[in-house]
């Protein structure tokens, strides 16, 4: 994929590429539409990424840094249970922070006409944090080699979990026995949830 050369041109090319995908979604957002929002050409838009392919991915790595830099900040020493709670907690407060690219990433995932090339790009741009999440959640320090079982599944339900809240979270107050808007008990319940669903002898 093609990169940035790291100038204002191409910073701002991001961000209204962002804007736009989250807006339209992948289908209806053109180079020129992100070309004249940026005032470039579309030319100018294309010194920078190859294709709107490249482009959409760029956007999304490039919002996903500051989320790849808090997974690197995790404690090692913590039991995996724990683990999983603060790597969902430090995940969705990112994917809070971040309403663009969650905005796109679900307006995607509710498509049923997704084409060919615009499912591979979102499943390219998805599967990045899906795996950063799954090496997150494998277990270090004293306890690596603890049993914690399907990591990977624990990954894409972690991210199930945290898009659900965000497409529920103002009606969440209405659902009996659901922890409503308080994030904080939303993790620890669905971590709880999870961490039980991959290791039996490890639920609590």
């Amino acid at each position: 994929m093609a990169q940035p050369d790291g100038g204002s041109s191409a910073t701002l090319i991001l961000s209204n590429a962002l804007k736009l995908f989250a807006d339209q979604g992948y289908a209806a957002t053109s180079i020129q539409q992100i070309a004249q929002a940026s005032g470039v050409s579309k030319a100018g838009v294309f010194h920078h990424y190859r294709t709107k392919r490249d482009l959409y991915l760029a956007a999304l790595d490039s919002a996903q840094e500051e989320f790849a830099g808090e997974l690197e900040e995790l404690p090692v020493a913590v039991e995996p249970g724990s683990r999983l709670r603060i790597l969902m907690g430090v995940h969705l407060d990112y994917v809070l922070r971040n309403p663009d690219v969650a905005r796109l990433v679900v307006r995607e995932l509710l498509r049923v006409d997704l084409g060919r090339d615009e499912r591979a790009a979102l499943g390219q741009a998805l599967g990045r944090n899906y795996q950063r999440i799954a090496r997150a959640l494998e277990p270090s320090g004293p306890f690596a080699g603890t049993p914690v079982g399907r990591t990977r599944d624990a990954a894409l339900l972690l991210l199930a979990a945290n898009l659900v809240y965000l497409l529920l979270e103002e009606f969440l107050d209405d659902l009996e026995g659901s922890p409503g808007r308080n994030r904080a008990e939303f993790v620890r319940r669905m971590s709880r949830v999870i961490f039980s669903g991959i290791d039996e002898e490890g639920a609590s």
